[in-house]
């Protein structure tokens, strides 16, 4: 290489072509080495995942929690099972209540005929016909009002039992998939059984993790090796500051200056294809391990018991939606029975006002009785009818205590679903439903990564970064050599300020020693040299 070729690459313009490549190479090489080894943390981060899912361990742990957890299930199977009982129980006490209000609504009609009819005879009553007469307006009235109580009674139960109907039908369909959920437990557990009984697994998980250790190692050694972008970035500036100089001096000290620019170029060219060669030995190297990596991943990956592995976690994911699922709609039902159980104490409150009605009809009766009994024969018609009167009232509150007890243990009946009931989850279940939401979610992402990393293909992250070392070593100006004997120049005394501002630049060993054998040494530097050298001495013999 003649000066005159290096010197062509040294105008500011093509040097700050130069900077700006060597940035945009070496960060986007480096970018490319930083995302492989993020990879292959990632690949490690699952490998551990599974490794710790299918070692001793773990398989103990999940075989304890899945066996927990089909407990689990099998008490909310029951749970569901009482609540369906209860629910078909409710709706046949719900019809039973609509005979008894059936009943009551003849008994009502009857004791209002008596009514009108007493209003009738009352008349025939001499010297008591007004007296009867207010008595029969009255039991009218306290029966009109006792119709309007009973007609609100009837509507607020037929509600709840159309509620009933509907609720009891969704509790026969819950307790069906909380079966159907036991069902899945056991397949589970026979799943997590199968796979704790193979070491396949456990094997495989370890070699790729050997595998995956050593492409990190190589990847950690290989990224210092990019600070050689740095390194040729700094010297490249160094031949722009002197470029920078020469331009500003007279013109023998310029074209001086010019030729050592060109060597120190050269130089640094020959430097950076150096260190870019080794560095891309060491992809190479890198590319081997990660192959290797792969190559047991795809083993592990297509394994019969990392088939297992996957449908075991999608197993337990259906498992624990299904869960929730149950709790969500025995949730919702909880709160369409909380309506129904207010519904029923609103009610029994309308039956005590019945009963109160009752007992004025019952003691209005006993004082018709009295009045028409003073009448004499008159008076005979009169007490007959008040007679039939008080026993229907008497009927009527009878079975009127009899609907408000069935609907009071109605209500604690439909309030039993907004707790836990008979057969409640204890912490332990709860805990271990958890840790296999957790497990399978984390077992799951971590199968579902590996199978997307084996199954990747094309280039990958170290084959780019060796592509843009490869293509910016090819660049001409990365194809400069130093001639095998550079030349030296002799500079007039005059000039050596300008020449030391210039060593005063580098900051790497290799440039001072090109400058030094091209130019040479002034002499305040051998002076300076020679008296830090005096001083180290005088120090040794000092603390000597």
């Amino acid at each position: 290489m003649s000066l005159e070729d290096a010197r062509r690459y040294l105008s500011s313009t093509r040097l700050r072509a130069l900077l700006a490549m060597i940035e945009t190479v070496f960060e986007d090489a480096s970018a490319c080495l930083f995302a492989a080894q993020a990879e292959i943390v990632g690949v490690a981060s699952t490998v551990e995942t599974i490794e710790a899912a299918t070692g001793p361990a773990g398989q103990e742990r999940l075989l304890a929690d899945t066996e927990t957890a089909r407990m689990h299930v099998n008490r909310v199977a029951g749970r569901f099972d009482y609540l369906a009982q209860t629910g078909c129980e409710l709706g046949q006490q719900a019809m039973d209540l609509q005979r008894l209000l059936s009943d009551q609504a003849g008994d009502l009609r009857m004791a209002s005929i008596l009514a009108i009819q007493s209003r009738v005879v009352s008349v025939s009553v001499v010297d008591h016909a007004e007296t009867l007469s207010r008595f029969s307006d009255t039991a009218r009235h306290l029966l009109s009002h006792a119709e309007t109580i009973f007609a609100e009674l009837r509507t607020t139960l037929l509600k709840n039992e159309e509620v009933l109907k509907a609720t009891s039908l969704k509790l026969q369909e819950m307790h069906r998939r909380a079966l159907a959920l036991t069902e899945h437990a056991d397949r589970m557990s026979a799943l997590v059984r199968r796979v704790s009984e193979e070491r396949v697994i456990s094997d495989l998980a370890a070699g790729t993790r050997g595998a995956v250790g050593a492409t990190d190692r190589a990847l950690e050694a290989a990224i210092p090796r990019l600070q050689a972008g740095d390194t040729f970035r700094q010297r490249i500036e160094h031949v722009a500051a002197i470029v920078e100089i020469a331009d500003a001096s007279e013109k023998q000290l310029g074209c001086r200056l010019g030729d050592l620019a060109a060597l120190q170029l050269a130089s640094a060219a020959e430097t950076v294809r150096s260190e870019i060669a080794s560095t891309l030995c060491a992809f190479s190297d890198i590319s081997d391990h990660r192959s290797a990596c792969f190559a047991q991943l795809r083993d592990l990956a297509a394994s019969e018991k990392m088939k297992a592995l996957v449908d075991m976690s999608g197993l337990a994911r259906d498992f624990v939606a299904g869960l929730e699922d149950l709790e969500t709609d025995r949730t919702h039902l909880g709160s369409g029975m909380a309506a129904v159980a207010a519904r029923y104490a609103e009610a029994s409150k309308k039956t005590e006002e019945l009963v109160e009605i009752q007992e004025q009809m019952h003691l209005l009766g006993v004082n018709a009785t009295l009045v028409a009994g003073r009448a004499g024969e008159d008076g005979f018609a009169m007490m007959e009818i008040a007679r039939q009167l008080r026993d229907a009232t008497t009927a009527i509150g009878q079975r009127t205590r009899m609907i408000a007890e069935k609907m009071h243990l109605q209500q604690l009946a439909a309030e039993l679903f907004n707790t836990p009931g008979e057969i409640p989850a204890d912490a332990d279940s709860v805990e271990a439903v958890c840790v296999i939401t957790r497990h399978s979610d984390n077992l799951s992402d971590a199968l579902h990564r590996a199978m997307q990393i084996a199954q990747s293909s094309g280039t990958s992250e170290i084959d780019e970064a060796a592509k843009l070392l490869t293509d910016f070593v090819s660049n001409e100006i990365i194809r400069l050599n130093l001639p095998p004997t550079p030349p030296q120049f002799a500079i007039a005394p005059g000039d050596l300020g300008a020449v030391d501002e210039i060593r005063s630049l580098y900051t790497m060993a290799s440039e001072r020693n090109l400058h030094d054998h091209v130019i040479g040494q002034s002499p305040s530097l051998i002076e300076d040299s020679t008296k830090q050298s005096e001083d180290a001495v005088l120090e040794d013999v000092f603390f000597a």
